[in-house]
């Protein structure tokens, strides 16, 4: 069935290369998706976890704190959040979203739902339904790869001879 998987395989990496798809992963908080990087991401976690602290939100986006302090200053000067400092410790803020930052969660959920709607217009309930199971699927046998298992190192160095790939943007342990 080796045919079939590598056809398989091609048609993912047709699906997650879409021009869409694409813009949306370089262009974080743009096209209604909040992105892996950038302020959307950030905007997003802050609107489901107001009152975060920059440490807290460091851990849960797994990013520098230098990072979340350079983001939150960009985005309290776009009037997106606002710091407010604690009762506890004035050196430490919570942060919070601003009406403006509120609408721009609105309208990325929104711009996020009329483009799943869209793409999703060609499938039936049950072919979604469907489609949502076997992804689930795939997803857990990605899970699975050993990336410490020799064979699965061999192949991906053979595949990315030169260092490409997603192996490359891994980040040194701070």
């Amino acid at each position: 069935m080796s045919e079939q998987t590598q056809k398989l395989m091609h048609e993912l990496r047709t699906v997650t290369h879409q021009p869409a798809m694409l813009m949306a992963r370089h262009h974080p908080g743009q096209f209604g998706h909040p992105g892996h990087r950038g302020p959307g991401r950030l905007v997003q976690l802050i609107s489901k976890h107001d009152g975060m602290t920059n440490a807290e939100i460091a851990e849960a986006l797994d990013i520098r704190p230098s990072s979340v302090s350079a983001s939150l200053k960009h985005l309290e000067e776009a009037g997106m959040i606002e710091r407010q400092p604690t009762e506890v410790d004035k050196r430490v803020a919570t942060v919070h979203l601003t009406v403006s930052g509120q609408a721009m969660v609105t309208n990325m959920t929104a711009m996020r739902d009329k483009m799943s709607e869209k793409v999703f217009s060609h499938l039936t309930v049950a072919e979604q339904t469907e489609l949502q199971d076997l992804l689930e699927k795939v997803q857990q046998g990605f899970a699975d790869l050993d990336p410490d298992d020799p064979e699965f190192r061999q192949l991906r160095s053979q595949m990315h001879p030169f260092g490409h790939g997603p192996h490359r943007h891994q980040h040194p342990q701070h």
